[in-house]
């Protein structure tokens, strides 16, 4: 779920386009939130580590993690890249985008991982993927479109408005994660996010947090057993048991949604550090 907002987030930048929040103030604003819940999760491994008496897994050498270190620090500088450019204002995140690309290529050849039979795959794979994500965001655009043209777009948010400042972050969270369970994120944000977007800002709610609301509580849902799209694509890759995974992660969904409630109910953890930096969204 953490992920979701964890700069250079791909469901980030989608919902900044779809709702004209910015997108670097959307970057910044959801490092405190990931790292709040990445907190919890971390003290309830703790917790189950020391009932269950788990193994402790030996400590790399300092000189290995030097080296390691070392070997790293150029691929590393491709998500600086990417947020340092988007944060930074140096370009649009498509221009930026485009840069980071043009360095991994560069890194490609440096390193001699790069010949001409993997860079056409690799070229092949990145636009089969563009494309099945245009072609989804389209189809997610005309189904928002026809929801619109029959009024259940105008009804749905007229119903959430109806409920308060205090219970709409909580109702937004509710219908992500059951959207979330059905449908991909670049579908929900396109269909959800500019649809609520109007509501937020009529009852007060800071966009930013309503923004960093809605992609963690998309996280949860594509998470969400027995029907998580996330944890059936983990299963078929990893050839795990839809059950079996199902279970480990009943410990930790507890620990998402009190997270998750933790930066519903304090907007400064979303927003302390983009007002600092003086972003404006």
């Amino acid at each position: 779920a953490m992920a979701e907002s964890v700069p250079p987030s791909i469901a980030l930048i989608l919902l900044g386009s779809a709702t004209a929040i910015s997108t670097g103030a959307l970057f910044i604003g959801g490092v405190l939130p990931a790292a709040t819940i990445g907190v919890l999760l971390m003290i309830t491994v703790r917790i189950r580590a020391s009932f269950a008496d788990w193994k402790l897994t030996p400590r790399a050498p300092r000189s290995e993690i030097v080296r390691t270190g070392r070997r790293a620090i150029l691929p590393l500088m491709i998500p600086v890249i990417l947020i340092g450019g988007i944060v930074g204002g140096v370009g649009t995140p498509t221009e930026v985008s485009t840069f980071a690309v043009l360095y991994s290529l560069v890194l490609g050849l440096v390193y001699r991982k790069i010949n001409l039979r993997n860079l056409w795959s690799s070229l092949t794979s990145a636009s089969s993927l563009n494309g099945m994500i245009f072609y989804t965001v389209s189809a997610a655009t005309i189904f928002s479109w026809a929801l619109t043209l029959e009024g259940v777009t105008t009804a749905i948010a007229t119903t959430i408005a109806g409920f308060g400042r205090t219970a709409f972050l909580p109702a937004v969270i509710v219908i992500t994660i059951i959207m979330g369970t059905m449908l991909e994120s670049f579908v929900t944000i396109v269909i959800l996010a500019p649809l609520l977007y109007p509501v937020a800002l009529q009852l007060g709610i800071d966009p930013l947090q309503y923004g960093i609301i809605m992609t963690e509580a998309f996280g949860i849902g594509i998470i969400l057993p027995p029907i998580g799209i996330a944890l059936y694509v983990a299963c078929a890759i990893s050839g795990a048991q839809i059950e079996r995974a199902s279970k480990p992660l009943l410990w930790y969904l507890p620990v998402l949604l009190a997270g998750l409630l933790l930066v519903t109910f304090v907007p400064a953890i979303t927003t302390v550090l983009p007002n600092w930096l003086n972003f404006k969204y």
